[in-house]
């Protein structure tokens, strides 16, 4: 067996079992804890950088677990390497000005802002195909996984709080 065929295997063994156990609300919230301390990690396939793990854990938190595919999966790397480029684009284009002076003295855009603007054009895109968008993200019968993920995560970062760790970079201190 290759090891897309293990991980594809393995992946469907999971959700038929997280299908299976998490019909009750206690199951539902260990599972939820369980997605909360045990993230999903991106495939070895579509490796990422350090600046582009955050938006990583952003996207993979705006679906439950079970959402998750091997091409979701791969898709949701793709736009965090945008996020971060669109980011690294926007930091450089904060340092200089929206208009540039040509060679024969005309203001022209700073070519920058297209780029962004043609970034960010391709990342509504995909966060279209992830359907991770609008009033309801993903497939709706997957709101009480989704609603008992964030519960669970409360619920670690008020148990962190107390215990003097550091909060996660994404949430405003």
């Amino acid at each position: 067996m290759t090891v897309v065929a293990t991980v594809a295997r393995s992946a469907q063994i999971r959700k038929r079992r997280a299908s299976n156990s998490a019909n009750t609300a206690p199951d539902r919230a260990a599972a939820a804890a369980d997605t909360i301390l045990h993230p999903l990690q991106p495939l070895l396939a579509t490796p990422l950088k350090a600046e582009e793990m955050p938006f990583w854990a952003m996207i993979i938190r705006a679906r439950a677990r079970d959402e998750w595919g091997l091409i979701e999966l791969a898709i949701a790397a793709q736009l965090a390497r945008l996020m971060a480029g669109i980011e690294r684009v926007q930091r450089e284009l904060d340092l200089e000005s929206l208009t540039l002076v040509s060679d024969k003295g005309w203001a022209q855009p700073n070519p920058k802002i297209g780029i962004i603007a043609a970034m960010s054009s391709h990342q509504v895109k995909l966060l279209t195909t992830l359907r991770i968008t609008g009033t309801v993200a993903g497939d709706p019968s997957m709101l009480p996984k989704r609603q008992a993920e964030r519960e669970a995560e409360h619920t670690i970062l008020r148990a962190q709080s107390f215990n003097g760790t550091e909060r996660p970079p994404l949430l405003a201190t």
